[in-house]
């Protein structure tokens, strides 16, 4: 038995050849129409995704290099604070002259805790980062600047209240230990920022510009202030603290005389 395969009439014509091609190519349009909108939404959010990441990253880089830097500057107060006590101790007859110095060298901290609250309230910061080792040396660094405010600032604070009222006190007064606690955090902070930079590939570039940046926006707030109203207040506190040098002076002779 034979079968005959039949060719439809309408596609032997031009006519229906023309048909097929345009479904064939209606087809093919339709379909590169949704590879490009559905891949155009990818790239987009993908992006996007991207950039919140790196934002995320430097704000959080920058936070991490001006806390290093505040324990830089308390690391110089408190050598200070050692030399100066130690001048004192030394020469006991410039105890009152001097005083008042050692606290121009209380170490102090302004952490910004923004960042760090962000860090860790928001429970996408995994999936937006998307490097769990990062994350988890970032919070070590929280940890240990946690640990750096208790142990260094709010310590020597308060174990200081009092201690440099008389020489006995200032004597016994231990600076050194809070200088080492200094150190042994800046370091332990520092090897930590140092890997972070790596995981995430974060250039001195990079963060020199998120300084200058953010520097802009200080200097517009400092811009706002008036630089001369500024002056005179440090007029007025040099002057207030020659008073009170002088008043010890006068105290001090007069108790003397009624020995």
């Amino acid at each position: 038995m034979n079968i005959k395969l039949h060719t439809p009439k309408s596609l032997k014509t031009g006519s229906g050849m023309s048909t097929l091609k345009q479904l064939l190519m209606s087809i093919v349009a339709t379909s590169i129409s949704i590879i490009l909108t559905f891949g155009t939404a990818y790239f987009v959010d993908k992006n996007k995704k991207e950039k919140e990441k790196r934002e995320m990253v430097m704000m959080i880089m920058y936070d991490m290099q001006e806390t290093l830097r505040q324990v830089e500057e308390n690391d110089s107060c408190l050598i200070n604070f050692i030399r100066l006590q130690t001048d004192i101790l030394a020469n006991p007859e410039t105890f009152d002259d001097k005083l008042f110095d050692l606290g121009l060298f209380t170490p102090f901290s302004h952490f910004n805790s923004t960042p760090e609250n962000i860090f860790r309230s928001n429970i996408e910061t995994i999936n937006t980062i998307s490097n769990i080792a990062f994350v988890e040396n970032v919070s070590s660094f929280y940890d240990q600047r946690k640990h750096y405010k208790e142990w260094v600032i709010d310590r020597f604070q308060k174990e200081s209240e009092g201690k440099s009222l008389c020489y006995d006190s200032l004597a016994t007064f231990n600076t050194v230990e809070f200088y080492t606690y200094n150190h042994i955090l800046h370091n332990t902070m520092l090897r930590e920022f140092e890997v972070c930079k790596l995981q995430m590939n974060v250039t001195e570039e990079e963060l020199q510009a998120t300084t200058e940046e953010n520097a802009k926006w200080y200097k517009a707030i400092d811009d706002i202030s008036s630089k001369e109203k500024d002056e005179q207040d440090m007029q007025e506190f040099f002057k207030l603290r020659d008073h009170i040098n002088q008043a010890i002076k006068e105290g001090k002779e007069k108790r003397n005389q009624k020995k």
